[in-house]
């Protein structure tokens, strides 16, 4: 990357980009026929169809909102618009088959996330730290989500975009592209803390912010279109009190509640103790994704800067204070999937390649073992 003498912005180097291209699709095909493989595999030992695996949970919730609109559901609204909006395009160009759109969908989207986090770690570490970064995304335990009809992997395109563009002085960009993540899922304004950084630290502050503004002002659709189809404008605040609540005290009792659910979890694991492993998977996967993404966020703050550490910490603080009952860490471990500063900080630790590949190794074996619940209907994260 280079600083343009008469305007200050950065501007990216050709072939930066080409390695990208080149190196990351590489890793794309692999680790996608690992996941799609194992999960195909699974669901057949288990009698299940595969398309249906890929259909429960939250997936329900995008495949209904992208067929039926918001409706009368209280819950609803929860789900932010445009990754169901961009199923139902796909939808109705697919002849009304929703599920082979959000396959279709989901694996490009895989592809452009991949590609957007071997650029922004490009940006700060060496070429071998920046493709390690991607193979840990890739192969992360939780990883299979990007493959399920989840908004996630549409939501780290977003961030990455946006702090691609702010990074190279194009604030126009990267305020459209907040904006679109506002529409995506709630942890966004962790994605705008971190811009506002970025545009304070700019030559031009004002002008830099005033384009910025574009996010908060698209975030205005999901209200309008929550009161077209008859609702009110903030269902979707009532719609998350189905979901978490917050109170004064919730990140005490979220961090405290979610350790000692942790520590039962491992005992759980002792013999002949029935339904164990699946506690282990939902609660100390949680707490542990906590600790371990609290830490590589304090290291991500140290490497990238400020407004990739506050976007991290802002990130893990949403779900540790707006918690759940009963597991108040719940669905932690597919949280963390979109903290793309993490990845590149654990990416640039000075591991020996054979430790990372064990490392690497061991991760898609957990894979393997979470999505083996996942076939069978459990709830994982």
């Amino acid at each position: 990357m280079s600083v343009d003498a008469a305007t200050g912005d950065r501007t990216v180097e050709g072939f930066s980009w080409a390695r990208s291209l080149r190196d990351v699709p590489v890793v794309w095909l692999l680790t996608r026929l690992f996941t799609l493989g194992s999960a195909a595999l699974l669901a057949a030992w288990s009698g299940q169809k595969i398309t249906r695996t890929w259909q429960q949970w939250d997936a329900g919730w995008f495949l209904h909102v992208a067929q039926h609109g918001y409706g009368d559901d209280a819950q609803a609204p929860a789900f932010y618009p445009l990754y169901p909006f961009l199923l139902r395009i796909g939808g109705e160009l697919l002849d009304d088959r929703y599920v082979l759109a959000a396959f279709v969908l989901s694996l490009p989207l895989t592809l452009c996330a991949f590609v957007l986090l071997h650029q922004a770690a490009s940006d700060h570490v060496d070429e071998e730290s920046a493709l390690r970064a991607v193979w840990y995304l890739a192969l992360f335990p939780y990883a299979f989500f990007l493959q399920a009809f989840y908004s996630e992997t549409a939501f780290i395109v977003l961030a990455l975009g946006a702090f691609l563009a702010a990074e190279r002085g194009r604030f126009g960009w990267a305020g459209i592209l907040a904006g679109a993540a506002l529409l995506t899922r709630p942890m966004a304004p962790a994605v705008l803390a971190g811009l506002v950084v970025l545009c304070v630290r700019s030559r031009t502050p004002r002008a830099a912010l005033a384009r910025l503004a574009i996010a908060p002002v698209m975030f205005l659709v999901f209200p309008l279109v929550l009161v077209a189809e008859g609702r009110s404008p903030l269902a979707f605040v009532s719609a998350e009190h189905h979901w978490r609540h917050a109170t004064p005290l919730s990140a005490f009792y979220g961090i405290g509640r979610g350790a000692h659910q942790a520590w039962e979890s491992l005992r759980a694991l002792m013999p002949f103790t029935p339904g164990g492993p699946n506690l282990a998977v939902v609660t100390f996967g949680a707490f542990a994704a906590l600790v371990l993404f609290a830490v590589l966020s304090f290291v991500a703050w140290r490497q990238l800067g400020a407004p990739y550490g506050i976007y991290c910490a802002l990130s893990l603080a949403v779900p540790v204070v707006a918690t759940t009952s009963p597991w108040p860490l719940v669905s932690m471990q597919r949280f963390v999937l979109t903290l793309f500063p993490c990845f590149i900080a654990l990416g640039s630790l000075p591991i020996p390649r054979a430790a990372h590949r064990l490392l690497l190794g061991l991760s898609g074996l957990a894979m393997i073992g979470v999505v083996y619940y996942w076939t069978r209907g459990a709830f994982v994260a």
